[in-house]
């Protein structure tokens, strides 16, 4: 076996690895862009596990423009999101 042979799975998992932590970040800076594009506050951010999915999918609480509180799931693709479940918990 060659050098090359044993090292290349260890750098493709590293890449794995750190592609999904940047993605996960881009995720929340755009959920956390659009809700205060409406006048709102991000109150928490938590990532849903998907099983063997390839989109990512997150709960979040935000306060709205009104202060509000709602909950929703937001599901994140490679170039954008859109929200299932947003609901107000509070009038």
């Amino acid at each position: 076996m060659t050098l090359l042979s044993r090292v290349l799975p260890i750098l493709v998992m590293v890449a794995v690895v750190a592609a999904r932590f940047a993605l996960a970040t881009l995720d929340r800076r755009s959920i956390r862009r659009y809700v205060a594009a409406g006048g709102g506050h991000i109150v928490e951010i938590r990532e849903r596990r998907v099983p063997l999915g390839f989109g990512r999918s997150y709960e979040v609480r935000y306060d709205d423009h009104g202060g509000r509180l709602h909950e929703a799931v937001a599901t994140t693709g490679l170039l954008d999101f859109h929200w299932a479940n947003d609901r107000s918990i509070e009038s």
